[in-house]
């Protein structure tokens, strides 16, 4: 699979999840614990254009590894299950958060992903990012210093991915915040620090432009 999409992909270099390069960027964590939420993801929607993001799922909520996952791999913090399943492509953004991110890849996806070491003045190239291919049935971590966005679609029929995050993440900020620290600036939802690319929804919707260089997409397999 991994070479069929570098060959779809010439102006990428693609790594697998479980080569060295990722390892600055997070781990790959048994899938076992979440045998459950896997199978659950299934029935979550697949929007047949652009992505649909839930922060938090009353269902997938209710199975055993929410409390399993606040009481052990959180320490007793308070975390939200939720998804983003779609259709997208591109770069477009990258955000971090306060706080560990774990996914599940319920289908074939790609990330591009950066540092936030790399920041400089809250601006970064595209050329610096580094693509990842995660093949369905991955469940990995990402580092708070990990720069990420919504993942990118393997095949034409598009992605489906859980999200795990500290609770109340990506809610909507209930006011206006003084800017005082270097990152201020970039602070988008709650615990949501975000530069956008020109030609992105947030960038369009007043987020920092902070991304530069071409927006690269990843030509997706056919099904």
């Amino acid at each position: 699979m991994l070479k069929a999409l570098q060959e779809k992909n010439p102006h990428l270099k693609i790594y697998d999840i479980s080569s060295p390069e990722f390892k600055k960027f997070g781990f790959v964590m048994s899938g076992e614990p979440f045998k459950e939420l896997f199978e659950k993801m299934k029935d979550t929607p697949l929007p047949e254009e652009g992505n649909i993001y839930v922060a938090s799922d009353g269902e997938l909520e209710k199975l055993d590894i929410f409390e399993k996952l606040e009481k052990n791999y959180y320490g007793g913090m308070a975390v939200e299950i939720g998804y983003c399943n779609g259709q997208n492509t591109k770069i477009n953004a990258l955000e971090y958060h306060k706080g560990e991110e774990i996914n599940l890849a319920v289908t074939d996806l790609a990330l591009f992903l950066g540092q936030v070491q790399q920041l400089r003045d809250n601006t970064l190239t595209t050329d610096e990012l580094e693509c990842f291919f995660v093949p369905k049935g991955t469940a990995y971590s990402m580092y708070p210093t990990t720069l990420h966005f919504s993942p990118c679609k393997v095949h034409k029929g598009g992605f489906l991915c859980s999200v795990i995050l500290p609770r109340g993440t990506n809610s909507p900020l209930d006011e206006k915040r003084e800017e005082i620290f270097e990152n201020d600036k970039t602070l988008w939802m709650t615990n949501k620090w975000l530069i956008g690319h020109a030609e992105s929804r947030p960038v369009s919707n007043g987020a920092f432009c902070g991304l530069t260089g071409e927006n690269y997409e990843l030509i997706p397999l056919e099904d």
